[in-house]
């Protein structure tokens, strides 16, 4: 098999192969390889392919090899999309980084939620100028954030450890359409 190839994706998967070198306990799942051999026939031929497997055949790493060696292969930027957060953390902390190392790309990658996760630096600073009228309660909150929103990088509030009880008003700084 030569490095980077699409045309056997399955041997990617294989016993001994990338994966199962780069990734501890990784099991060997023939429907993971023939579904990885799939998405990788259909990213090939530039075509849509809709695609059913059960829970524990390893859908994540069958739609990611492939699509990872299809961005570096074209040079492509590539979108995930997940139905949840907890998935996506999973992406981003466990399995981007695992089969990017079993194949050696270097290929970059970021994690994007929806908008409302994330500071407004035009809210804020409005209601740091005294320019909205708050709350007790939301003056507590943006007390208790401020040296996170003077230091952020992102302005994601997942980087926030606060309680639900705070959290609520959270709302007053979230981003959004306006």
């Amino acid at each position: 098999m030569s490095m980077y190839q699409m045309e056997n994706m399955a041997a990617y998967f294989k016993p001994g192969g990338p994966v199962a070198q780069a990734v501890p306990g990784f099991v060997y799942r023939q429907e993971q390889a023939d579904l990885a051999q799939s998405i990788a026939e259909a990213f090939s031929r530039r075509e849509f392919l809709v695609a059913e497997a059960g829970t524990g055949v390893g859908k994540t790493y069958a739609y990611l090899m492939p699509a990872f060696l299809w961005s570096w292969r074209e040079k492509e930027k590539i979108v995930i999309s997940t139905r949840t957060k907890a998935l996506q953390q999973q992406l981003i902390g466990r399995d981007i980084p695992a089969l990017l190392n079993a194949t050696a790309l270097d290929l970059k990658y970021m994690e994007a939620k929806g908008r409302e996760n994330y500071l407004c630096w035009n809210k804020y600073t409005r209601i740091l100028a005294g320019k909205e009228t708050l709350s007790e309660a939301q003056q507590v909150f943006i007390t208790k954030i401020l040296n996170w929103a003077e230091r952020t990088r992102t302005g994601d509030k997942q980087e926030l450890s606060l309680d639900a009880d705070l959290m609520k008003h959270w709302p007053i700084l979230a981003a959004d359409r306006r």
